[in-house]
């Protein structure tokens, strides 16, 4: 059975007429008690940061005098305290309106107090979003292979453009840490992708974290302390790889349901 797209929005507007008080006004209470809250606590707790960046844009005093009184511990403390209060806080708000939505359209006559069915569940409501915002993010890191081209490109020109002035073109050099960087990441974004469009809702998707991190952390280190030099590469081998990386990807994405 395929998704019918007209009945969806006559059913859902024949939901909104029989929903007293009107969605809207529901609506407009969620927005007010979220984004205006929020938009008004930034106003009483100032972002450090983008104060120290408009400092530093002026270019009027001393970087060293600006961190030492802009970014104190306390002031980054409490924006980064107010910033996850206000986070866990429209995350348990969206549950709730969300919770509004789904009886709404189940004809249960929701109201105002439906907005906070968050808090009656709060840990429920907190661990859906945190639920949602990982896998968000893990979905994401599919990107890290396009990103392995784009970076490839950018090492190829860059690379071409300083091999120039010591008349080594077409030839590329490669160092042992660009070689187990560019192979781990490749590898790992191959992995996270399959992972998580094969297994989704799985319970063994936490150790990805740790997969990330240690890739991430071992790409750095290979590239600042792995500069052995290997090898001079022909720029139409990196290009090649390039062209095959990307067709691998586009072959996988395609195939993934």
């Amino acid at each position: 059975m395929g998704y019918n797209r007209p009945e969806a929005k006559r059913l859902a507007k024949q939901a909104m007429r029989n929903t007293v008080p009107h969605p809207m006004l529901v609506t407009l209470v969620y927005v007010l008690l979220t984004s205006v809250l929020a938009y008004l606590v930034s106003m009483l707790v100032a972002n450090p940061f983008i104060t120290f960046y408009y400092y530093v844009v002026d270019r009027s005093y001393e970087i060293h005098d600006l961190v030492r009184v802009l970014l104190t511990p306390r002031s980054v403390a409490l924006y980064g305290l107010v910033q996850l209060l206000l986070t866990v806080f429209g995350w348990i708000m969206a549950f709730g309106y969300n919770s509004y939505t789904l009886r709404m359209a189940r004809n249960e006559q929701p109201g105002y107090q439906n907005l906070l069915d968050g808090f009656r569940t709060l840990g429920r409501a907190f661990l859906v979003n945190l639920l949602i915002t990982i896998f968000i993010n893990l979905w994401s890191l599919v990107l890290l292979v396009p990103a392995f081209v784009v970076l490839g490109v950018i090492w190829l020109v860059s690379g071409a453009i300083d091999m120039a002035g010591h008349r080594a073109w077409p030839y590329l050099p490669l160092t042992l840490g660009d070689v187990i960087g560019q192979v781990l990441i490749l590898a790992a974004a191959f992995y996270i992708f399959h992972s998580i469009s094969r297994h989704a809702f799985d319970d063994k998707l936490g150790r990805l974290f740790v997969l990330v991190f240690v890739v991430l952390a071992a790409s750095l280190l290979a590239s600042i302390y792995l500069t052995t030099f290997l090898c001079n590469v022909h720029i139409a081998i990196v290009a090649g790889a390039l062209i095959v990386f990307f067709a691998a990807y586009k072959v996988l994405d395609a195939r993934v349901d």
